[in-house]
């Protein structure tokens, strides 16, 4: 179904909580996950989400990095 644009929803930017996970190798052999929060993002989807990080921290590795809507 066509509707127009000027008649279209108006999407909103999403709200969400980027996660730095951390993965370390204990003693006993073992392996923990810290998770810290890493700031909040406004984008109307995760892509968006991420360019914003991005444009914050443009030297950060974001396979470290998960995107939870809040």
């Amino acid at each position: 179904m066509y509707v127009p644009t000027d008649q279209a929803p108006v999407l909103k930017p999403r709200k969400y909580q980027a996660i730095k996970v951390t993965r370390r190798t204990q003693k006993d052999g073992t392996e923990r996950e810290y998770r810290k929060p890493a700031g909040q993002y406004r984008g109307l989807n995760r892509t968006e989400a991420y360019k914003a990080y991005r444009k914050d921290h443009p030297h950060a590795n974001l396979d470290n990095i998960e995107l939870e809507e809040i």
